[in-house]
């Protein structure tokens, strides 16, 4: 019943989706009109498949909540995590359910859009 209702909380959220396009740009660090084929790849995930960021957001606070306001953990854990230990149906060109090139994108999405997990991931910049 959580997952659903966190699930069609997601779908909310990505309703109007050239605001939310500009919205996930702004976020994940992309300053510049032109957007590269990984972050392209990554937007057109990330609007189709709502349920893994609602399913990271909900991982990572349970992890600060459990480790405390200045843990940190490296999004790939995280990411294993759901690969591993979630049933989750996706939509992905790409061969896999959880494509790794996303994750560093998520990674800036989560600590931009919810200030509760600032600093929860390591980043590096991003390469063009």
């Amino acid at each position: 019943m959580g997952e659903q209702r966190e699930t069609a909380t997601a779908k909310r959220l990505f309703v109007d989706i050239d605001y939310h396009y500009r919205a996930v740009h702004a976020h994940i660090g992309v300053s510049r009109g032109i957007v590269n084929q990984l972050e392209f790849k990554f937007l057109e995930f990330h609007f189709e498949n709502p349920q893994v960021y609602a399913a990271l957001l909900r991982e990572a606070r349970k992890y600060r909540l459990i480790n405390g306001p200045e843990s940190t953990v490296g999004i790939a854990t995280l990411w294993e995590h759901l690969r591993w230990g979630y049933y989750m149906d996706t939509t992905t060109n790409e061969g896999f359910k959880l494509p790794n090139n996303h994750r560093a994108y998520y990674a800036r999405l989560l600590m931009s859009c919810h200030v509760e997990l600032a600093g929860l991931f390591k980043t590096k910049e991003l390469r063009s």
